[in-house]
């Protein structure tokens, strides 16, 4: 499973695969299952992401500020960066 950005022209951007990395959880592969509508945050706004199990990142540094959801059929979810492809994992249910 792969998410894949082409210009206009038909030229590939970007081609990622966001599941790989990520544990098998609930089903092994996982699908995506949704994709969210690709949003600016406003400028100068950063979200901090923090996990359950500590650890934490600010969302809006080191992204170009547009940002794709993706849920997969295992209830795991992120964000995708529609500028760089980045994948950022955000949980599980």
């Amino acid at each position: 499973m792969h998410v894949k950005a082409i210009a206009p022209g038909g030229r590939v951007l970007w081609l990622r695969k966001p599941h790989a990395g990520l544990p098998d959880y609930r089903v092994a592969p996982a699908c995506i299952a949704r994709i969210g509508v690709d949003r600016p945050l406003p400028t100068g706004v950063k979200i901090k992401l923090t996990r359950a199990r500590g650890g934490s990142w600010i969302f809006g540094e080191g992204i170009s500020g547009h940002y794709i959801s993706l849920t997969f059929d295992n209830s795991q979810f992120g964000y995708l960066d529609a500028k760089t492809g980045k994948f950022i994992f955000v949980g599980q249910n």
